[in-house]
């Protein structure tokens, strides 16, 4: 319905921004759960609070890396973390 009303070029813009937003959002995302979480949790986890912020911080400024490191994260690192929380 929206490519019918404004041309499909607007739709690839569309699609294109929402790419980007995700790609700044979700390494934000995990910065802040990173943050919350005590160090002895990432300890006792066989992982580094310091080091995973610094790893998505500079995936934020390089989005690709960003998505990655965020995802990987929340799906492997983060379940580990809650488990000593």
């Amino acid at each position: 319905m929206f490519a019918m009303i404004f041309g499909p070029s607007l739709s690839f813009v569309g699609a294109g921004f929402v790419l980007i937003l995700v790609a700044y959002a979700l390494p934000i995302m995990a910065i802040v759960d990173v943050s919350g979480k005590s160090r002895v949790a990432f300890y006792q986890a066989n992982s580094s609070k310091t080091a995973w912020i610094v790893v998505l911080a500079i995936g934020l400024l390089l989005s690709p890396l960003g998505i990655i490191s965020a995802a990987y994260y929340f799906l492997g690192v983060r379940r580990r973390v809650q488990r000593f929380q």
